[in-house]
């Protein structure tokens, strides 16, 4: 224990204080006088008290903003990269703020510690990997981050974080993942889509490299919307509708990249994706609605955004016809919903389990069930289905 000073203070509560204070400090004194607290801030950066530590973490940023980038380069950033080993709670505190942080290095710097942001996503069975919210803020940052930096690097390691990020096992961090890979088909659209358009109607024959928005779009549906897991399916489809709300795309270039990926799982076997693909398909717009995209092999008809919804709104579920018709304008805010159908299709499919399971357990007691058994067998039968004779 530390020894009491006179005002009643203990001594291992003052690095605690000096270090909560230290950004008032340091803004009092200006940026002209970082040299002499140079020293001391890293005396309590390096401190044996977690709490100090902490605090330190929390305050980086704003240490960054008050001291400029040049100092930030050289004196916090060697901080920042010793925290990134540190506690969990240190961690943290250097995550909730990472924005902040990276808008105040220098544009060289900033370009290079994009190569950092991989060792902030857990992908152990550590503690951080445990803690859901720690991931959803990591994402949250990267959105944020994502606007800092060009091309190339979004697609050398954002977009690997958000492919990641979007298939957690937590549905809010996928869910804020999902902004973050509408925000990166947006920048790399916007990047090559004079270039697409143009090689589209140039190279009809010869085939030619693939942009990094088609490899990108590949990557997306590949791993989303053609998989066997359907929490990934949706997901797709919440791409889709993010794409939409946010305006990330233009409808000429959405129906070229994403609406046929879309319109595909406007049959999936789970309600929910049927649902998602319906909340979706209700953003397009009326140039889109009657643009035939595929031709449907049952009907071998054109296939457009409004026949899928028509059908949609015909789904022998409940939920999914609600959600079409709502997308078509069908629906009125104080419609009913008519639950007896849904009572009747839950003791439809109540009944067939119970009537497979009872076959299963006859099944199980005699193997040699047949019509033509003998009356000696009888007594035997009515034994073990509990009946008296």
């Amino acid at each position: 224990m530390g020894m009491v000073l006179p005002g009643g203070m203990m001594d291992s509560d003052i690095n605690r204080h000096c270090a909560h204070n230290f950004p008032a400090v340091a803004y009092t004194l200006g940026r002209a006088n970082w040299p002499q607290l140079r020293d001391t801030y890293n005396k309590l950066a390096t401190d044996d008290q977690l709490r100090v530590r902490v605090s330190i973490a929390n305050s980086i940023h704003e240490m960054a903003a008050i001291v400029g980038a040049r100092h930030t380069d050289d004196d916090l950033l060697p901080v920042f990269h010793a925290y990134r080993e540190d506690a969990f709670e240190v961690r943290v505190g250097l995550l909730k703020h990472l924005f902040e942080f990276y808008r105040c290095l220098s544009p060289e710097t900033r370009k290079g510690m994009i190569d950092a942001l991989p060792q902030f996503m857990p992908m152990d069975n550590s503690m951080l990997n445990g803690n859901w919210r720690y991931r959803h803020e990591f994402a949250k940052q990267c959105n944020k981050l994502c606007e800092m930096y060009g091309i190339e690097e979004i697609n050398r390691t954002m977009s690997a974080i958000a492919l990641t990020l979007a298939n957690d096992r937590v549905s809010e961090v996928r869910k804020e993942a999902v902004h973050l890979l509408s925000q990166i088909l947006a920048r790399l659209v916007d990047h090559e889509w004079a270039d697409l358009t143009s090689k589209q109607e140039s190279s009809v024959d010869s085939p030619s490299p693939a942009t990094l928005t088609e490899l990108f779009v590949h990557d997306l549906v590949s791993g989303f919307a053609n998989t066997q897991k359907w929490t990934r399916r949706q997901t797709f489809a919440y791409v889709c509708e993010r794409v939409l709300l946010d305006h990330a795309l233009s409808m000429e270039q959405f129906r070229y990249f994403l609406l046929p990926h879309l319109i595909a799982m406007a049959d999936d076997s789970v309600v929910n994706v049927r649902i998602a693909v319906c909340r979706a398909l209700s953003l397009c717009d009326s140039s889109v609605q009657s643009h035939a995209i595929a031709s449907d092999s049952r009907r071998l008809s054109p296939l457009t955004v409004e026949t899928v919804l028509e059908r949609l709104a015909a789904d022998p579920d409940m939920d999914v016809a609600r959600a079409a018709r709502q997308a078509m304008g069908q629906t009125v805010g104080n419609e009913t919903v008519d639950v007896s159908m849904r009572g009747f299709r839950i003791r439809e499919k109540e009944n067939a389990f119970l009537d497979v399971q009872l076959v299963d357990n006859y099944e199980e007691d005699d193997m040699s069930l047949c019509s033509d058994y003998t009356s000696s067998e009888t007594p035997t039968r009515n034994k073990q289905m509990g009946l008296s004779e």
